[in-house]
């Protein structure tokens, strides 16, 4: 048997398949309302998604100014609650080499927060701060059906922020770390998870980025690529596995995109 047939199969086992039409729509109804558009899928990327596979691109969104943008989208029969859980809760962190901080919430869903990715020398670490929130107007326009959690850059107290730095409250990063860091001076992307008929969920991420400092962001926009596909079947584990048992009623809540507690039970 081929194996890229698998994925294919192990979608259609639990649940049935979406339809290239109910696709496209719910990537139309989600850009109806979206802060941050996802790119427009060839024929061959949709069939590659329905067909099981993580779909991984970079391309130059028009008005970005030439900067890469880096996408990936899946469609898995994890529960769409599930798999935000699995990008959202703060108990697990996608990558290792990525610290944060949150700087300030609004409640319930809508933050400040700092970021700063290790990077092997003699590269220069890079740092951000963005606001992100949840999109609950798009989610209100759909009926539910689809959820953004979109992010821009902020301009955050940079004295405050390293005060909180050496005061620990950032694991992994040192003032000396936050101070030799380069700013990234282009910054902005979402997550999104869409229901689909069926039973499947439209599980994506894209960033739009500029990293700074003279570093190609053709050649970051590539090496994150390279790491996507891991990622998202990552976060489909979790979302199977973990996310069940871990999420139970004494677990802080975690918000949807419609700004509601997410509850499994």
């Amino acid at each position: 048997m081929p194996l890229r047939l698998l994925p294919a199969l192990i979608l259609s086992a639990h649940a049935r398949p979406p339809t290239e039409d109910e696709l496209r729509g719910a990537l139309a109804e989600f850009g109806g309302g979206a802060v941050h558009q996802l790119a427009t899928l060839a024929p061959v990327q949709r069939e590659a998604l329905l067909s099981g596979e993580v779909v991984r691109f970079v391309d130059q969104p028009t008005g970005a100014g030439g900067i890469r943008r880096v996408t990936a989208l899946m469609i898995t029969d994890v529960p769409r609650a599930q798999m935000w859980l699995a990008c959202q809760d703060p108990h697990y962190n996608a990558d290792p080499s990525v610290h944060e901080l949150r700087l300030s919430l609004q409640p319930p869903d809508d933050a400040v927060w700092m970021g700063l990715v290790d990077l092997p020398a003699p590269v220069s670490d890079r740092r951000w701060a963005v606001h992100s929130w949840n999109n609950h107007a798009l989610a209100s326009s759909t009926g539910g059906r689809a959820w953004e959690h979109p992010w821009e850059l902020a301009s955050p107290d940079l004295a405050d922020t390293r005060q909180r730095i050496e005061a620990g409250e950032a694991a992994g990063v040192s003032p000396e770390m936050f101070d030799e860091a380069v700013d990234t001076p282009v910054n902005h992307g979402a997550f999104v998870a869409i229901v689909l008929p069926g039973g499947h969920t439209i599980f994506g991420y894209h960033a739009t980025f500029d990293p700074g400092g003279g570093l190609s962001d053709w050649l970051v926009a590539r090496w994150a690529h390279a790491g996507l596909e891991r990622g998202f079947r990552r976060y489909e584990a979790r979302g199977r596995e973990l996310i069940p048992d871990h999420y139970g009623e004494e677990h802080a809540p975690v918000y949807g995109g419609d700004g509601l507690p997410i509850r499994l039970r």
